[in-house]
């Protein structure tokens, strides 16, 4: 389902006011490559293949900036399971 359109301010810290949407945590091309080297280690674990890895972090990478991770969630980890992700749909292709 794609929602059209801004999610609702919120007026507290953590993004969620009255049962609103969190907002996603804005993710920036420098922090993406603050964990680049950890994203590709992580890649090429899952797949054996350095340039299959790179393929595999340069798409978790543009699914970040496209679609952040939600408030409330720890980058590191969210950025693993994308990762996962997209390893297992190539091991799936």
């Amino acid at each position: 389902m794609v929602i059209v359109g801004s999610f609702p301010k919120s007026s507290t810290a953590t993004g969620i006011h009255n049962g609103a949407v969190p907002l996603p945590i804005p993710i920036t091309p420098e922090t993406l490559l603050a964990h680049a080297s950890w994203m590709r280690a992580l890649a090429i674990g899952l797949v054996s293949d350095p340039h299959e890895a790179d393929d595999v972090v340069q798409d978790a990478a543009l699914a970040a900036l496209l679609r952040p991770p939600p408030a409330g969630s720890t980058l590191r980890p969210w950025l693993g399971t994308v990762v996962r992700h997209f390893a297992w749909r190539r091991w799936r292709a």
